[in-house]
């Protein structure tokens, strides 16, 4: 009940809200709130977890427990039946170092893997994955602990626990943790990668602080993350350099952006060039949502790349109805994409400060690293993230650098399929290197797979199912 009473409220605050916009039409309008209201017919409870408790003080070290949700009530979520989930709200650091709240959830499997302690012939200890997820939006309800599917569902976190797996998953800052408990916003810094490699290894500490009995403070883990997370994941290794977190074991990232500023600069000149690429018109609506991350970093900034009609769609459309994903693939709509921010906004100085310290690669790592990406990505520019790579790996033989990095090419794979054409690599991996089975050697390795029939598969950049829950009364639609 609480949740259709909350979702009722944010309707008719949008509806009042969407009337502001000078740029969305009535048929814009109409979208904006159907998408909108399947959104938050998505989300599993109200949003009482995430108010932040007045104990907190930004004096806290990170990785402290805020508050725990031991057992979360999964009777709106679609979390397999053999799994159980907690949801913790714990401090992190921002950008700049600054303790912030954020959220996490940790999905517990039903009969956990066994892995040998090297310390005791008879004692086990439970393997951890951290969990680094893709965008889900730049506000506060977008926090996936908060989504019935937990947003990557089948493809990433419950596959991992129904193997044995303990996923801990961060929302990230500013995602479900949107206010302090004064009332000052939280904002989420979106493509702050050293921000969200700050929440990953923030989530893992309180995680074990939390479960001591469970995740000892030196167990096995493995990082992994897609898309903003796979950024995430990668910026944490390079993290690990000055700030060690016991019982690391490797990472993967699928599909990760390493340098979006620059993404977004190809994509202005491409579009200006008519030389459109796959991933071009992705970057070009993805403006809005930077600006707003670099807003999030540096609030001086105030969405100042933004032209009238592109700050319009995301102050009076995209915030007004609080909108996640979704909602941005359609808020857009009916503004030509070259005209949702100046021409030469990427070249400001506070956006060239912004990419100096955000962008990922081209730096020290603490490996394995196992990055994993589709040739036919149409969100990540493929040929610039090989290109990363390879300089990264010539960084690290120029400097004598002795680290493990696996670079895979998916042929004919998208952003999000190519986690699933992975799926038999990165299962047998992370089980090598959490059991300590893996033969890990030091340097770079380029792979290509093969897709077979691609020319006969759908190409979407989406896995192309949804995982829905059924309502009361409806039990039997699970039969299907």
């Amino acid at each position: 009940m609480a949740t259709i009473v909350v979702a009722q409220a944010a309707a008719d605050l949008s509806l009042s809200s969407l009337n502001a916009s000078t740029t969305c039409n009535e048929a814009c309008k109409e979208l904006v709130l159907r998408v909108s209201s399947w959104e938050k017919s998505q989300m599993a409870s109200d949003f009482s977890f995430y108010e932040v408790p007045t104990s907190f003080s930004d004096a806290m070290k990170p990785g402290t427990i805020l508050s725990l949700e031991r057992t979360t009530n999964l009777t709106n979520y679609t979390v397999p039946t053999p799994l159980t989930m907690s949801r913790m709200m714990y401090t992190t650091e921002d950008l700049n170092g600054t303790i912030i709240p954020a959220s996490a959830y940790i999905l517990w499997p039903s009969i956990p893997l066994e892995v040998p302690d090297s310390d005791s012939s008879n004692a086990t200890q439970w393997p951890l994955v951290a969990w680094a997820h893709g965008t889900s939006g730049g506000l506060a309800p977008c926090a996936p602990s908060n989504y019935r599917n937990l947003q990557y569902h089948f493809q990433v976190p419950y596959l991992l626990a129904l193997q044995g797996y303990v996923v801990v998953a961060p929302d990230y800052a500013g995602l479900g943790v949107g206010k302090l408990s004064n009332g000052d916003n939280i904002d989420h810094p979106w493509a702050v990668a050293p921000a969200q490699a700050n929440d990953v290894a923030n989530a893992i500490v309180a995680a074990r602080k939390a479960n001591p009995e469970y995740l000892r403070p030196d167990g096995p883990f493995v990082a992994m993350g897609h898309s903003q997370g796979a950024g995430a994941v990668w910026s944490f290794t390079e993290r690990l350099v000055d700030k060690p977190i016991p019982g690391f074991k490797g990472a993967v990232a699928f599909a990760p952006p390493t340098d979006i500023v620059n993404q977004t600069r190809k994509a202005i000149e491409d579009h200006e060039a008519n030389n459109t690429q796959l991933w071009t018109n992705t970057f070009l609506s993805l403006q809005p949502s930077l600006a707003n991350g670099i807003t999030a970093a540096y609030p001086e900034f105030n969405l100042s790349g933004l032209t009238e009609a592109g700050r319009d769609r995301w102050v009076n459309v995209q915030e007004a109805v609080q909108g996640c994903l979704p909602t941005k693939g359609v808020s857009g709509i009916g503004v030509p994409l070259a005209q949702l921010a100046y021409r030469n906004w990427t070249e400001q100085p506070t956006v060239l400060d912004f990419e100096k310290r955000t962008a990922v690669g081209r730096k020290p790592f603490r490996g394995p690293l196992l990055i994993a990406a589709g040739d036919k990505d149409s969100v990540v520019d493929f040929k610039n993230l090989e290109v990363n790579v390879r300089e990264t790996c010539g960084m690290l033989q120029g400097a004598g650098v002795q680290e493990s990095l696996e670079f895979l090419e998916y042929t004919g794979q998208n952003h999000f399929p190519v986690i699933q054409a992975s799926q038999g690599k990165w299962l047998g991996w992370i089980r090598d290197h959490i059991f300590s089975t893996a033969n890990v050697s030091h340097g770079c390795k380029f792979g290509t797979v093969q897709g077979f029939q691609r020319e006969d598969a759908i190409n979407f950049v989406f896995p192309n199912f949804l995982v829905e829950v059924a309502e009361a009364g409806e039990g039997w639609k699970y039969s299907l």
